[in-house]
């Protein structure tokens, strides 16, 4: 919960956000209870708000997830991302609907932080029913993979509460507003599971929250994962995530290092004291940042942008059979539709789970699942029906998207209906982000 005071202190980290230690401490429950999550590797967050949460847990997480409802919070978080260590997907919506989309596509356990509720100031949804109890069940019915699940401000429940509203644009209270928890309770939460489901839950020692231990379950999806389309994922910067293009504009994916926007700055400003105060905060942290390792960070720019090169040429020489970036897509796409088969992914997460914690067991049950899905495709565009050619296949297409010499060359060819308006845009620091290849993104939703 964010406190009513939190406007005159912005960025300053208070005790509502979940760190890196609380998580750390909230593992250390569930193991006392018999349940290890601590290898958990996804991570998804209802409630961005300003973005303190994901980004200070996305160093321990390799795919991470945020939600909000409101635009202003939205576009405000997604300025904050420079700072974090992952890619990090940004989602506008409802929750519980937002969550229908993302939670099939998500193919090993997770992590979930639920706090998409209005708690005063200018967070989102003041004038909507708390949404939790509508996303454990849509977590329920689309999620079948073992869950922690961190519900926030447990203090709130059984009751009627009162917060103060905040307008951004005077910064000043506009009265308070009343949402009704009555109907949440230990009971009603545990209610939207199946009994099995729900192996430990118990309030957590290291903060406000209540904590669920679920386990996996081969019968927890109603409906089939949606279809893959050709839509534009509105990319934060040059990347070739094709797995999660079909969301469209309300989806945002961030890239670690990429500079601070003066337009986005610019346009938080306008929105009101409150926002001005916000995009104040953000860009003194930035510069703060920067300005105490100058040297080191632009040195770290040129290492980049060397090993960047270095890598291209690597590729081009290791590569037989080179694909155009349509035939990229396309078979990216192709390997997304058989992965998405409901029969593979119980397959693979029995292989999964009986491979343990050991690197070689796991690299040996991925050979023995996925191998036979991936060979006759890429046979499809040239390549050698066998391991060798898989591993052929995944050089040609990091190849083919590293021969962009540009971010925007890049923006072009993956978005040309906003390459007018990315050119536009002015960024505090030049130079290329951190390189984020193809088969880190690929390895998140399908297991490459």
């Amino acid at each position: 919960m964010k406190p009513t005071g939190w406007a005159s202190t912005p960025l300053q980290e208070e005790n509502w956000t979940l760190s890196l230690a609380d998580l750390e401490a909230i593992f250390d429950e569930c193991e006392e209870r018999g349940f290890n999550c601590r290898h958990f590797r996804r991570f998804v967050e209802t409630g961005t708000f300003l973005g303190q949460t994901v980004v200070a847990l996305s160093a321990h997480f390799d795919e991470l997830h945020t939600i909000e409802v409101d635009s202003k919070l939205f576009e405000a978080a997604k300025l904050a991302s420079w700072k974090a260590a992952h890619p990090i997907h940004f989602h506008l919506g409802h929750s519980a609907h937002v969550l229908e989309k993302i939670l099939p596509r998500l193919m090993g356990p997770a992590v979930f932080y639920l706090d998409a509720h209005y708690s005063g100031s200018v967070t989102g949804g003041a004038f909507s029913e708390v949404p939790l109890l509508e996303e454990l069940v849509v977590l329920e019915r689309q999620f079948m993979h073992a869950g922690l699940v961190v519900i926030d401000d447990m203090d709130l429940f059984s009751k009627v509460n009162s917060f103060e509203m905040v307008s951004g644009k005077t910064g000043k209270s506009r009265g308070e507003r009343a949402s009704d928890w009555r109907a949440i309770s230990c009971q009603s939460i545990c209610r939207c599971f199946a009994p099995q489901r729900v192996q430990r839950s118990f309030p957590s020692r290291s903060g406000n929250r209540y904590i669920l231990c679920l386990g996996a379950t081969t019968s927890g999806k109603d409906s089939e994962p949606p279809q893959l389309n050709t839509a534009c994922l509105t990319y934060g910067a040059a990347c070739p995530d094709l797995a999660w293009r079909s969301y469209g504009a309300s989806h945002w994916l961030s890239v670690p290092g990429h500079p601070l926007s003066l337009d986005g700055l610019r346009h938080l400003r306008a929105e009101g004291p409150w926002w001005s105060s916000i995009a104040d905060a953000m860009e003194t942290e930035h510069r703060n940042s920067l300005g105490s390792s100058s040297t080191q960070f632009l040195e770290v720019v040129k290492q980049m942008s060397d090993a960047r090169s270095k890598t291209s040429k690597l590729c081009e020489k290791s590569v037989d059979v080179k694909l155009t970036r349509q035939q990229a897509i396309m078979m990216h796409d192709d390997l997304l539709e058989v992965y998405m088969d409901e029969g593979f992914q119980r397959k693979l997460e029995a292989a999964w789970s009986a491979a343990g914690d050991k690197r070689a067991h796991q690299q040996k049950a991925k050979r023995e699942v996925c191998l036979p899905l991936q060979m006759p495709i890429v046979a499809k565009y040239g390549f050698e029906p066998t391991e060798k050619g898989v591993f052929a296949s995944l050089w040609s297409i990091r190849t083919t998207f590293f021969n962009f010499a540009t971010e925007a060359s890049m923006e072009l060819s993956c978005c040309p209906d906003r390459t007018q308006e990315q050119s536009s845009n002015n960024t505090l620091q030049p130079g290329l982000p951190e390189r984020t290849t193809i088969r880190r993104y690929s390895a998140a939703s399908c297991r490459l």
